[in-house]
C-alpha cells in the first residue's frame, strides 16, 4: 500500500521523518474523497543514505483523521455528544461469550446508564436500525466474513445473523447519525459488490453513519476487550 501512494507524498513524508531541524509530524489529516484505503495500517519504508529502513505503520506513529473534499465544507471541531448508548451481547447456546460478559460488565460500570437489551438478538437488532436517538451502537459477539468476502454479517444468535447490507436505508443511520462499534472477527474488512464497496464500514458510511470501529482479522478475546474499555 506504501507503494501505491503518491511519490511526492512519500517523498515529503520520509523528509519530515529524517528532518534534524525539526521533530516529525504528531498528526496526519488524510483529505480525500476515497475512503477505502486503510491508511492507518501503512507501513512506510524507505532508502535513507544508502541504508534501508521501515517506520512505524501510520496508525501507530500519528494522530490521524480524514476528510473528504467533496462534502463542500470544512471539518468542525472534534465533539461528539453521547446521550444513548447501546450495548449488545448476543446469547449462543443460551449463554454469551464468556469474554463479552466481561467487557459488558466493565462497561456498565463505567457507564451504568447504557441501555443493554436482552435477549440481544435478530428481532432487537432490527427495531435499533428502526430508532433514531442513539449515538453509540457496540456490538459484542461473532462476526461473519466468507470466503468470497462477499458477505459480512453479525451472529445475533445461535441461528440467526444480521448482514452488512440490513444497514442500508434505515432509519437509526439516517437521522440518528451514530457511531458503529465491532467487536467481532474480521468484519472491519471491505470488499467490492456490484461495483461498491461491501461490508459494515463501506455500508454505514454510505448510509449516515459517523463512524466505525472493527477489526479487520481475528481478534483475541481478552485483548479485544482491554482495547474496548
Amino acid at each position: 500500500l506504501w507503494d501505491l501512494l503518491p511519490r511526492q507524498f512519500r517523498e515529503e513524508y520520509i523528509r519530515l521523518l529524517e528532518s534534524k531541524s525539526s521533530p516529525p509530524p504528531r498528526s496526519l489529516c488524510i483529505y480525500s474523497d476515497e475512503m477505502i484505503l486503510p491508511w492507518e495500517l501503512i507501513r512506510p519504508s524507505s532508502t535513507v543514505d544508502g541504508q534501508f529502513k521501515e517506520y512505524q505503520t501510520l496508525g501507530v506513529a500519528h494522530v490521524m483523521a480524514r476528510w473528504m473534499p467533496s462534502l463542500g465544507v470544512r471539518p468542525q471541531p472534534q465533539s461528539f455528544q453521547v446521550r444513548k448508548m447501546v450495548l449488545l451481547t448476543p446469547s449462543y447456546g443460551g449463554k454469551p461469550l464468556y469474554w463479552a460478559i466481561k467487557e459488558s460488565a466493565e462497561l456498565l460500570k463505567l457507564f451504568p446508564n447504557i441501555d443493554h437489551p436482552s435477549p440481544s438478538d435478530l428481532n432487537c437488532f432490527e427495531k435499533l436500525l428502526d430508532s433514531e436517538g442513539v449515538q453509540v451502537v457496540h456490538f459484542n459477539g461473532h462476526g461473519e466474513w466468507d470466503a468470497t468476502g462477499a458477505l459480512a454479517s453479525l451472529r445475533t444468535g445461535e441461528t440467526e445473523a444480521i448482514q452488512a447490507m440490513a444497514f442500508n436505508g434505515r432509519k437509526l443511520g439516517m437521522m440518528g447519525h451514530p457511531i458503529l462499534y465491532l467487536n467481532a472477527c474480521s468484519v472491519g474488512r471491505t470488499t467490492e459488490r456490484l461495483g461498491q464497496p461491501g461490508g459494515f464500514a463501506a455500508n454505514c458510511l454510505r448510509n449516515g453513519w459517523s463512524g466505525v470501529i472493527a477489526p479487520c482479522w481475528k481478534i483475541y478475546d481478552p485483548q479485544a476487550m482491554q482495547f474496548s474499555i
